[in-house]
């Protein structure tokens, strides 16, 4: 029977929970989180940290990052004011004159946004209607006062006819900490409203960080789904879908039809792949099977010509992630996407369908690792970090297979690799194998030791060599992503 734990009960990750991070963690071709554990972990009601715009090896657009979108782009600072030469008394001998440049008033940065921590100096800007000289009002940690305003009027203002100073007052309700809950039904009703499309963004963008009551919970995701199938603009339909990574499986059955709709939306890759990367958390049921839903739209996916290699990869991590389908004929339908998805003509596709191929068989053949060992003879960088990361996936049911020690030892070799990402990567690897990773032991004590590791990979490597070590247990899933 086809499990997703998060990991068994001797901490070791298993196959199905180590999937279940790909929908949260892997960048455009291929960032170097680790892989998690399977049950969906659950969102916390609280705002979430801020989110950080992750780096994209290969052009990735503006509507996903890896989290939602950057806020709107403030007006830019007034250039510095050149003042006129000085001057010169008479009998003055002739000399040359040095005129520096004297500063005029600037505006602060534009750093007010969505999801962003308002710091109580310099000023905080949130759009062209608040003197840049007046800081926010600080009462302990909480924000109290911002622009002359308390919370209140700025809730308010998200009703705004003004579409500039309802999108002000968006941008300002999100810096009032966990306050901010008061806005969320304006933040509802802006992000429904028709019309002028940055309040519309920008309330999206603020349901995806502020704290929600439990009781707000389903008129969110209701709202969320609403934009994201229905919505005109892809900016707005991928931002919805973003929004919605922030709930448990449980609370977003009510979008499943919307986010299986879009999963093949005809106005952008990532409206399409953050659709896939949700519908994979909402549809897992691990006591009966995925929602027979997906099934079709994700399979679609990788056998109708989708133009984008990221989206097809998705797809074929969701199939693994999202568990082996109950009835016979989805079975059929998922099995043959992911053997067809064996020969697609990116490398890192064909890799992941093998994965979710073996996580429904629950076997590891040793064509399977003879085939995920040789991506680490690649040229390309992502094809080497995937493949660690897919050894550190498959591992326990790998154990027996005839080349697993080559693999291992080629998992063991990625730590001296000249790129970066693939020796994170391995590390990775490594602490979700855990004490079965001590053959590694000589490598991460090199690794450790050498002056070309930075002291935020040594302190990864030294967290690696305990758990390898067996002096601390590995997390459920895998070691944190490094920093």
């Amino acid at each position: 029977m086809h499990t997703f734990l998060r990991g068994a009960a001797s901490g070791v990750l298993t196959l199905a929970g180590a999937l279940a991070v790909l929908a949260c963690g892997c960048s455009a071709k291929h960032n170097t989180d680790a892989v998690a554990g399977r049950e969906p972990t659950p969102a916390p009601k609280k705002a979430p940290p801020p989110i950080q715009p992750a780096a994209q090896p290969k052009g990735t657009g503006p509507l996903f990052v890896g989290g939602p979108a950057q806020p709107p782009v403030q007006p830019p600072a007034r250039p510095p004011v050149q003042p006129a030469d000085p001057p010169r008394r008479p009998a003055d001998p002739p000399r040359q004159e040095k005129t520096q440049p004297v500063s005029g008033p600037v505006d602060p940065p534009a750093d007010a946004g969505p999801g962003r921590e308002a710091p109580p100096e310099p000023p905080v800007n949130i759009g062209d209607r608040i003197h840049p000289r007046t800081p926010p009002k600080v009462e302990g940690n909480t924000i109290s006062r911002l622009g002359g305003k308390d919370l209140k009027q700025w809730v308010a203002q998200i009703k705004s006819r003004d579409p500039s100073r309802s999108t002000e007052a968006i941008r300002a309700v999100v810096l009032f900490g966990s306050a901010s809950r008061e806005a969320v039904p304006n933040l509802i009703e802006r992000a429904q409203h028709a019309g002028d499309t940055s309040p519309r963004v920008n309330a999206i963008l603020a349901l995806g960080v502020v704290e929600i009551l439990d009781a707000d919970i389903p008129k969110v995701v209701a709202a969320l789904a609403d934009r994201l199938r229905n919505d005109g603009q892809s900016i707005v339909r991928a931002q919805a879908a973003l929004a919605l990574a922030r709930f448990e499986a449980k609370d977003l059955k009510p979008a499943i039809d919307a986010l299986a709709y879009r999963v093949e939306d005809p106005g952008s890759w990532e409206v399409r792949r953050a659709a896939i990367r949700v519908l994979a958390v909402a549809v897992f049921d691990k006591k009966n099977g995925p929602d027979p839903r997906a099934l079709t739209p994700l399979s679609r996916v990788l056998g109708q010509g989708e133009p984008s290699a990221l989206v097809r990869m998705e797809a074929a991590q969701a199939l693994g992630m999202i568990g082996r389908p109950a009835r016979d004929t989805d079975r059929a339908l998922v099995t043959r996407a992911l053997r067809n998805a064996l020969y697609d003509p990116d490398k890192c596709v064909q890799l992941w369908a093998r994965v979710s191929l073996i996580a429904h068989a629950e076997r590891v053949e040793d064509q399977d690792l003879t085939a995920i060992t040789n991506l680490f003879a690649s040229q390309t960088m992502e094809h080497r970090v995937d493949a660690c990361r897919a050894l550190g996936v498959i591992h326990p049911l790998a154990k027996q297979a005839k080349g697993h020690p080559a693999a291992m030892r080629e998992l063991a070799r990625a730590l001296s690799d000249p790129e970066p990402e693939v020796r994170i990567a391995a590390l990775l690897a490594l602490g979700a194998i855990g004490r079965d990773g001590s053959f590694a032991l000589p490598n991460l004590k090199a690794m450790a030791e050498s002056r070309d590791t930075d002291d935020a990979t040594r302190k990864l490597v030294k967290n690696v060599i305990d758990i390898v070590s067996g002096l601390k247990q590995p997390e459920k899933g895998a070691p944190k992503k490094a920093p």
